[in-house]
């Protein structure tokens, strides 16, 4: 074999290597279920998340955020591997957003991260640009983990009041608003009947007005802020 005939097939195996290395970093389609049922079922086999897209057919503002949010490499790489995908267009009567169905309030544009269960664990609503998605996806594979722990720890001990507490605080964090008030809800029943944790009760009543402000209930908020200093007194400065 002449000198050429090797410089050939070792510039041949480059090139092979670099298109195998591209091929196999290529972004993926984002893959959408037939509908939210399949989905689950989905979720379900393989341990994934739940990415729901709700669109309605009739407003241009989703149509938009597919074409220049949802086409972009980098919101398929933020949004992929680990979640399924699924289209819900509430203005089709879908039971799964409407009348107090599964995904909670109807909205024209949001995007919807279920868990495995279907349990809603983080939201936004409305228009996302690609560094807002990005962002969004970015947040939720950072808090993933400590969410499936304390969904393990619930399990084991359902009326901690303080592992219901943490859970809503990052379900907060992630936008899933509705359901973290009802978590903090059954956290502040479950911490006034237990002596332990008895010191994580403000925490949990100045989060649970944190959220009803979130969905503009001022006064209540405010109410529940001003019986926090009477139910729960600082202790003296000179105690210890």
């Amino acid at each position: 074999m002449t000198r050429t005939s090797i410089r050939l097939l070792l510039i041949t195996a480059i090139v092979a290597l670099l298109l195998g290395y591209a091929w196999s970093r290529r972004t993926r389609a984002l893959e959408t279920a037939a509908d939210l049922a399949v989905a689950l079922e989905l979720a379900r086999e393989r341990g994934d998340w739940i990415v729901v897209h709700v669109r309605r057919a009739d407003r241009p503002l989703g149509a938009r955020m597919d074409a220049e949010t949802l086409s972009t490499a980098a919101a398929r790489r933020a949004a992929n591997e680990g979640f399924v995908h699924v289209r819900v267009d509430p203005g089709r009567g879908d039971p799964a957003i409407v009348d107090g169905g599964r995904l909670g309030e109807s909205v024209a544009l949001a995007t919807i991260v279920l868990d495995r269960d279907g349990a809603t664990v983080a939201r936004r609503d409305g228009f996302l640009d690609g560094a807002g998605f990005v962002a969004f996806f970015a947040a939720i594979r950072v808090n993933r983990p400590e969410l499936e722990r304390l969904a393990r720890a619930m399990a084991r001990e359902p009326s901690d009041g303080r592992i219901r507490c943490e859970r809503a605080r990052l379900l907060h964090l992630l936008g899933a608003d509705a359901r973290a008030e009802a978590e903090i809800e059954r956290a502040r029943l479950d911490l006034e009947i237990d002596l332990d944790g008895a010191s994580s009760l403000p925490a949990a009543i100045e989060l649970h007005a944190t959220l009803l402000e979130a969905r503009g209930q001022f006064a209540a908020a405010a109410e529940l802020r001003r019986k926090l200093p009477a139910s729960y007194p600082p202790a003296p400065s000179g105690s210890r």
